[in-house]
């Protein structure tokens, strides 16, 4: 099941690691992030087609960049991977999601005379 958003952590900001890359790499970086999320399958991004046409890059620019990343995300079977996707991405509780959507379609509307709440009807409570 493809994410709608993917994790990222403020500590990525102090971190050598990343404030060490070019503009180049951390662009690319969030880019792979971003495609792994829209697949959820183990960090997979796609391959390197994909991540250039989205990048609007030249394969030798998504090596050189692909290169400075260390080893984060490698290049697998034809697909860019991001290493350790399960430890920063945990898996969505479906049955988490679950219970917040009946809470949300059970939950009692603030406008008087209405029981449950349509669609645009009113703002969540808060």
């Amino acid at each position: 099941m493809a994410r709608d958003w993917v994790k990222l952590h403020t500590s990525m900001l102090g971190h050598v690691g990343t404030m060490r890359l070019s503009d180049p790499a951390f662009r690319l970086w969030i880019v792979l992030l971003m495609l792994a999320g829209t697949t959820d399958d183990e960090g997979r991004a796609g391959t390197c087609d994909d991540v250039t046409y989205y990048l609007r890059w030249t394969d030798d620019q998504l090596r050189n960049a692909l290169r400075e990343l260390n080893g984060r995300a490698v290049e697998t079977g034809g697909f860019i991977v991001v290493r350790d996707w399960a430890d920063w991405q945990p898996k969505i509780d479906p049955t988490n999601a679950e219970r917040q959507a009946r809470f949300r379609a059970n939950r009692v509307c603030r406008q008087p005379g209405l029981l449950r709440c349509p669609a645009a009807a009113c703002s969540p409570p808060g």
